[in-house]
């Protein structure tokens, strides 16, 4: 599964618009030590962005995250009025759980 999203996001700038959420549940359930083993390091970041990507996060203009999150059909950045510390404030409690995870 790793490698295919791998792919995924080596192809993301390239793809057509998807809805594809890398964890369909990780605003609603909190994730396990061990099933965040299965994911390489480097597609744990877009785990994690995923989490703000839900509330309209605003990724830097031309980064990796926007490249690939602009793609999703459900995201949606919010206007630039809305500060990402705003943004951030609004996570859910168990999204904060999954935050602290990832980052760990």
């Amino acid at each position: 599964m790793a490698l295919v999203l791998c792919l995924l996001i080596a192809f993301a700038s390239a793809a057509s618009a998807s809805n594809f959420y890398l964890i369909e549940d990780s605003n609603t359930r909190r994730l396990t030590e061990d099933e965040l083993r299965e994911w390489q390091y480097e597609a744990l970041g877009y785990v994690l962005n995923e989490i703000y990507a839900r509330h309209g996060y605003h990724f830097e203009s031309g980064s990796s995250y926007a490249r690939y999150f602009v793609t999703q059909e459900w995201y949606r950045e919010r206007p630039q009025n809305v500060k990402n510390a705003e943004i951030l404030a609004e996570l859910t409690p168990i999204e904060k759980s999954n935050e602290r995870l990832i980052k760990r």
